[in-house]
């Protein structure tokens, strides 16, 4: 897959308009099912947590939560799904905890496995399990985390604890 298909993913944010939606046919759309395993990467480098092999958590962490932090289950349908900030996670984290007849709220820990009591050992292809994980534009991403956190705008009238990670006073 030629190099000059993935650079889409790199260049600089395009004007606002465009960088807010994509349709399921546009320009970042198929450069993302070009370079699928490019996007997959930006997407690793820009925020999911990774734990050593062994599955042990931070000594920060308490020891009685299992690591596995970003992936919720639909043992029905033997599905897990691995969810990203700022990419819908509060959407599917409501989607399956619907399917999972739990309340549906945007929080994701009613559908993890710890909490459904599903073993994570058994939670792999060999055992009928289907996975899936969306992704986004990191410089997307960004920009929607920044205007989420930071930048009181529509419904957002308070950024989140007042924009302190903002790196300077918020716009007004």
């Amino acid at each position: 897959q030629g190099s000059s298909h993935c650079s889409k993913l790199l260049r600089p944010p395009p004007p606002i308009a465009k960088l807010l939606y994509y349709s399921a046919e546009g320009e970042m759309a198929a450069a993302m099912r070009r370079c699928a395993v490019a996007a997959l990467l930006a997407t690793l480098a820009s925020g999911i947590r990774t734990f050593p092999q062994d599955g042990a958590a931070p000594a920060s962490a308490s020891a009685a939560v299992p690591t596995h932090r970003h992936v919720i289950v639909m043992p029905k349908e033997k599905l897990a799904f691995c969810f990203v900030q700022k990419v819908a996670s509060e959407h599917f984290a409501q989607v399956f905890n619907a399917a999972n007849n739990m309340t549906a709220s945007f929080d994701p820990d009613p559908s993890t496995p710890y909490r459904l009591g599903v073993n994570y050992e058994q939670v792999s292809r060999q055992n009928g399990w289907r996975f899936a994980m969306f992704v986004r534009d990191p410089l997307e991403r960004y920009l929607s985390a920044f205007l989420a956190k930071c930048v009181p705008t529509g419904g957002n009238t308070h950024p989140a604890n007042g924009g302190e990670n903002c790196f300077g006073a918020t716009l007004s």
